[in-house]
């Protein structure tokens, strides 16, 4: 309704009884699509402000205005101290004209579109707010030419009485004039006074001459809007609620949209979760080995005697049961057992760890279903822009990640080794912060490993230490070692010089541990 073609019209009629006798001042834009335009009668200054950083345009008074001392653009200077003689609208076009000695200023609503020219005496653009290299020197006419209506539509009660009954096949350019909200009004009052459409057209048309602005629920007119069934707020202060309903609109429109942003991340994110635990609620992934694993060692250790090194498998029967038992040609009969052994023992810890994963998964999936029903109902955009921030943000790190393997250890701390040289750079260079502790293992290449720390004041347990140490010769040359040194330091001491080669980095202040190469069977990648 805003830019509907009869509340400009209307507003037009305000502007003028507003600006009688007022002289040009100065137009300045120090916002994107926004145009202040100042106008002052001895003492008194108004400013005019048409804005369409957002949909529909709109127009409005006001009584003052703090010009920005720089960062602006300066607009319209022929008109400096050039009196208004009249504010019109062209008949069916929302195109409102200030006129001045020789000179016309138009404002034109047209959306994002939307443009104030300035036309001499011969209609010729001489000056614009938008467009400049389509419209300066250009005919008005030319660049903005009169929409193709006839205009006998809105004066003849048959023509317009078949807009509504027998519509024409080009109605719909005669009805979008009439605006959705004021056609929904004509409908109803005409189906309850049997009155035409026509009678109730013009009576609608001599209500708004005069009547104040009727404000409801987010829409606003110069007529009563009986087909809402609502009470309206009946306003002389035109202009001051004119605004303040527009921008209360469009704040709830920020909110909204604002929380559709959200929302659809949150939604995307609890399907990922859902995918995931169904996968690890796979009826496979609950078959326990550890009693078979436990079963096979001891019938190891209890034919140790018959067993020889080199052999690869064994053949024996317990209990009426068969056994084919692979061996590793490389082990004693007492190593092989002891493999078995740390087999049930990884079945029993990955079970365990099944088992909170899935506990994870679910308590994550509920705080997901949580914020979706608080982000429904709140109506803070300071809390929504914060929200969207650390959205981003956790984006921004998710996409960081992606390149590094993640371990969590003892629960509690998070553990991130590269992949490639590329991805070891990104994890020291740009992912590291300067208190974690930084872990490579000692004189061969591997992965770059940290220990995120909380804070620079938290120590970080020893058997912390040995496992992300473990992990980092793990994921080097020296993986097959039984033992291997591995140096850890504060990331701050680990420099990367220019021109040094991918991966490379030199180390500063740096401890030594020996570890034997593995990822702590208790704690799994992600």
């Amino acid at each position: 309704m805003f830019d509907n073609y009869f509340v400009l019209k209307r507003l037009s009629k305000e502007l003028e009884n507003e600006l009688k006798d007022f002289k040009f001042f100065k137009s300045i834009s120090q916002s994107k699509n926004e145009l202040v335009t100042g106008f002052f009668n001895n003492d008194t200054e108004k400013f005019l402000v048409f804005t369409f950083q957002k949909l529909p345009p709109l127009i409005y008074l006001r009584g003052n205005f703090s010009f920005a001392k720089k960062n602006f653009a300066e607009f319209f200077n022929l008109l400096e101290d050039a009196d208004l003689k009249s504010i019109t609208i062209d008949d069916y076009e929302r195109n409102i004209r200030f006129k001045f000695q020789n000179y016309e200023l138009i404002f034109l609503f047209r959306g994002n579109h939307s443009n104030v020219v300035l036309i001499d005496d011969k209609n010729l653009i001489i000056d614009c707010y938008k467009k400049k290299d389509e419209c300066l020197h250009k005919n008005f006419n030319q660049i903005y030419p009169a929409s193709e209506i006839d205009l006998s539509f809105f004066n003849d009660e048959s023509k317009f009485n078949s807009l509504f009954e027998n519509p024409p096949s080009d109605s719909k350019k005669y009805l979008k004039i009439i605006g959705s909200t004021l056609v929904l009004e004509i409908k109803y009052r005409a189906e309850n006074s049997g009155k035409s459409y026509f009678e109730i057209f013009k009576q609608i048309q001599n209500e708004m001459i005069d009547s104040p602005l009727f404000v409801y629920d987010e829409i606003i007119s110069f007529c009563n809007l009986y087909h809402l069934n609502e009470k309206p707020y009946q306003s002389n202060s035109i202009f001051d609620d004119l605004s303040r309903v527009y921008f209360t609109i469009q704040k709830n429109k920020d909110i909204e949209q604002l929380k559709e942003k959200i929302i659809k991340k949150l939604k995307a994110e609890y399907e990922s979760h859902f995918k995931k635990l169904q996968l690890l609620r796979a009826p496979e992934n609950f078959i326990d080995r550890t009693e078979e694993f436990r079963q096979i060692g001891n019938l190891i250790l209890i034919n140790a005697n018959k067993i020889k090194k080199g052999d690869r498998s064994f053949k024996t029967s317990f209990e009426g049961k068969n056994y084919n038992i692979k061996l590793d040609p490389t082990k004693t009969p007492f190593q092989n057992a002891e493999d078995y052994f740390e087999k049930a023992r990884e079945e029993n810890s990955r079970l365990v760890s099944l088992k909170k994963l899935i506990e994870k998964n679910e308590k994550e999936l509920e705080q997901i279903k949580e914020l979706i029903e608080e982000i429904e109902n709140t109506i803070d955009r300071k809390y929504l822009m914060e929200f969207i921030n650390k959205q981003n943000q956790q984006s921004k790190e998710k996409e960081i990640t992606s390149h590094f393997r993640h371990f969590v250890i003892n629960e509690k701390y998070d553990v991130y080794a590269g992949k490639d040289n590329k991805s070891n750079d990104i994890l020291t260079t740009q992912f590291a912060k300067p208190d974690d502790l930084w872990f490579h293992a000692r004189g061969v290449s591997g992965s770059h490993l940290i220990i995120r720390r909380a804070n620079k004041k938290e120590v970080i347990p020893k058997d912390v230490i040995e496992k992300a140490a473990s992990i980092a010769a793990f994921y080097s040359k020296a993986k097959h070692s039984k033992l291997v040194p591995v140096i850890y330091t504060e990331k701050k001491y680990v420099i990367k010089r220019k021109g040094m080669p991918p991966g490379t980095v030199q180390v500063q202040k740096e401890k030594v541990i020996m570890v034997e190469p593995k990822i702590p069977s208790q704690d799994g990648e992600d």
